[in-house]
C-alpha cells in the first residue's frame, strides 16, 4: 500500500532494501505455510496452494500465510519515518486456474485465468491491512476464521471484486 508514493520519493537503494525486506518476510512465510510463490512485481506478491496437489488444506494454508503476512509487515519499519509501518492488501480466490512457462530468455512460471483475475480485483477493492476472499475460499473455509460480510458483492466470478 502506498509503493508508488514511496518509489517516487525514496532513493533506488533505500527502496530495494525495503522490498528485499518485505519480499524475504514473504518467502518465509510462503515456506511455513508450504505455499508458493509465483511472482513478485514491485509491490505485488503472488502465491498459491493445492497446484501441485500437496495441499489438502490450501484455502487454510493461504488464509494462515494471509493473516500471518498482515502482522509481520507491522515490523517493517517505513522507510524515513520509523512511527509508520508498511502495509498490505490482499485479495484471496480458490478455483481452477492454468499454469505454464513462458518466454524464451526470461522462463516465467505464471498462474492464469479467471480465478487469478478475481484475487486481483479482491487486492485491488481490499482496504489497508485487511484480506478480501472470494465466496469459493470462504465455503471451504468451513467458519474456521471469523469473516466479516461486505457489502455491495461485486460479481467475483468475472474478476471485478468480490
Amino acid at each position: 500500500v502506498g509503493f508508488n508514493h514511496l518509489s517516487s520519493t525514496l532513493p533506488t537503494m533505500e527502496l530495494i532494501l525495503m522490498l528485499n525486506q518485505v519480499s524475504s518476510v514473504f518467502d518465509e512465510l510462503c515456506d511455513k505455510h508450504r505455499c508458493y510463490k509465483v511472482e513478485s512485481s514491485g509491490d505485488v506478491y503472488m502465491a498459491v496452494a493445492g497446484h501441485d496437489g500437496k495441499a489438502l488444506d490450501h484455502a487454510g494454508a493461504v488464509i494462515s500465510l494471509a493473516l500471518d503476512l498482515v502482522e509481520e509487515v507491522t515490523r517493517i519499519e517505513y522507510p524515513r519515518d520509523p512511527s509508520r509501518h508498511m502495509e498490505v492488501r490482499i485479495g484471496i480466490q480458490t478455483g481452477q486456474a492454468f499454469s505454464g512457462v513462458v518466454g524464451r530468455k526470461m522462463l516465467r512460471y505464471c498462474f492464469f485465468g479467471t480465478t487469478v483475475n478475481s484475487a486481483r480485483a479482491l487486492d485491488n477493492a481490499a482496504p489497508a491491512m485487511c484480506v478480501l476472499i472470494g465466496s469459493e475460499t470462504r465455503r471451504l473455509l468451513g467458519g474456521r476464521w471469523a469473516v466479516e460480510e461486505l457489502p455491495n458483492e461485486e460479481d467475483e466470478e468475472n474478476g471485478e471484486g468480490g
